[in-house]
């Protein structure tokens, strides 16, 4: 693959993500990256085809430019970016083998082959001034087809990509300025992250926390729910150090305490607030 010549491939614009007025959007953007649940069927025919695995970060704000990760099988001969809309552009940077073969667990058994090998692909992506926000498609372009789509969003709003290092704490948290998308990363069943933010009194802010498995019904099936809480500074007489949860007003509505990755809440007095516990959590399996 010649780097120094890039290729760009675009195509017709995809639908707009319209967000609810009267609330400023804090979405917690979490991609999972576990290979177990990121996997894919072993092809029947002799002609190999991409698959894509995973891609970071996923989100970006319109007029951005971005460098990403996106790893998957045989993309050892990626040639080109390919988007479903004609203001994003992409291109390969580089492409490397890893020492780690393909999952194999998406659903479909593998009849016994030989497991393939998981390439990382850095990309370059280019979102134009004027696209629209929304859900896109991303596809790699290699001398063997197209591969399959990852989803990409692009957002009014600024993005911010998790930090390297454990944040599993609210003395740890990340800080964070609303309203933004957090591009951030669970690593395994049960971790937990924690961002912090500072809010006005009055100020009312809507949280999300939205999956891969969002979009994948393969991965949903896999059941890895986050969970999220809002927390203030300051505990009870017992313990001053730990912080207090605070109610969405979803929660605040009813008498059970649904587990959710959303909420919406209205700050009544200034300060630092936390948001967190943002587990990984596998249901319904053991």
């Amino acid at each position: 693959m010649d780097s120094s010549r890039p290729t760009f491939l675009a195509a017709p614009k995809a639908r707009e993500l319209h967000l609810s007025p009267g609330t400023q959007p804090l979405f917690l953007v979490f991609a999972f990256l576990l290979l177990s649940s990121a996997a894919f069927a072993q092809p029947s025919t002799a002609q190999i085809e991409p698959k894509l695995m995973s891609m970071f970060p996923w989100a970006a704000q319109r007029g951005a430019t971005i460098q990403a990760e996106v790893r998957g099988s045989d993309l050892d001969d990626a040639r080109a970016v390919w988007f479903d809309a004609g203001a994003i552009e992409g291109r390969v940077l580089r492409v490397e083998k890893l020492n780690e073969p393909a999952p194999s667990d998406r659903g479909i058994a593998s009849g016994g082959k030989e497991p393939q090998a998981t390439y990382r692909a850095a990309i370059e992506v280019r979102i134009g001034a004027g696209t629209e926000t929304g859900i896109y498609s991303l596809r790699i372009v290699t001398g063997r087809g197209l591969s399959n789509g990852l989803r990409f969003e692009v957002t009014r709003d600024r993005v911010e990509v998790e930090k390297p290092g454990p944040h599993p704490s609210v003395k740890q948290a990340q800080a964070v300025t609303p309203p933004a998308t957090i591009n951030g990363r669970l690593g395994d069943p049960g971790e937990s992250d924690f961002y912090s933010f500072q809010a006005r009194a009055g100020q009312a802010l809507s949280f999300e926390v939205m999956t891969e498995d969002k979009y994948d019904p393969v991965l949903a099936a896999k059941r890895f729910a986050p969970l999220l809480a809002l927390y203030r500074a300051g505990g009870s007489w017992f313990d001053p150090h730990r912080p207090s949860r605070l109610l969405f007003a979803e929660e605040a509505s009813t008498d059970l305490m649904p587990v959710q990755a959303r909420g919406t809440y209205r700050f009544q007095e200034s300060g630092r607030y936390f948001s967190g516990d943002l587990r990984s959590v596998r249901t319904g399996r053991p």
